[in-house]
């Protein structure tokens, strides 16, 4: 949340919903920078991020990211700031100069906000999906919750 918080402050908006809707998914860093107006849907009211069709970057599996209530908020904010509908295939999360972030600018951008909240820090966005299963559990998630949502989306594989 403090990586969030900072990347807002600072101006980074489109990294700020990167970093909650990666934490939130487990989506790989690629995966959420990649994602278009078509993967954002709703779910019984609830904010998804839909990967059935294209699937994963690496490996083209089929995925449903679930998101908070706070990340949802926070992408909605963020995307009625941008003052227009975007089309399908329109990248939703874009840096300063507001084109969609590439490789390299959002690493770029993700150190220079994590200089600001955790000084000398040297992780990564892609080392927030390895501590997430343990942050989810330690935070009371029991495991059995966490199973069931990875073999959701491994049964999507098998969907038509």
């Amino acid at each position: 949340m403090r990586l969030v918080k900072a990347a807002w402050r600072n101006g980074y908006r489109g990294l700020a919903c990167i970093i909650a809707v990666a934490w939130d998914t487990q989506f790989s860093p690629v995966d959420v920078r990649t994602l278009a107006e078509r993967h954002r849907s709703e779910a019984d009211g609830n904010l998804i991020f839909d990967r059935q069709v294209d699937g994963r970057a690496k490996t083209g599996r089929a995925a449903i990211g679930t998101v908070s209530r706070r990340t949802e908020r926070l992408v909605k904010v963020y995307l009625a700031g941008l003052g227009t509908a975007l089309p399908p295939d329109a990248i939703l999360f874009r840096n300063r100069s507001g084109n969609p972030y590439r490789e390299d600018t959002l690493g770029d951008d993700f150190a220079s906000v994590r200089a600001i909240a955790f000084p000398g820090d040297a992780r990564r966005l892609m080392d927030m999906r390895r501590s997430g299963a343990i942050e989810a559990i330690g935070g009371g998630v029991a495991g059995v919750g966490l199973a069931a949502k990875n073999k959701f989306n491994r049964s999507l594989e098998r969907t038509p």
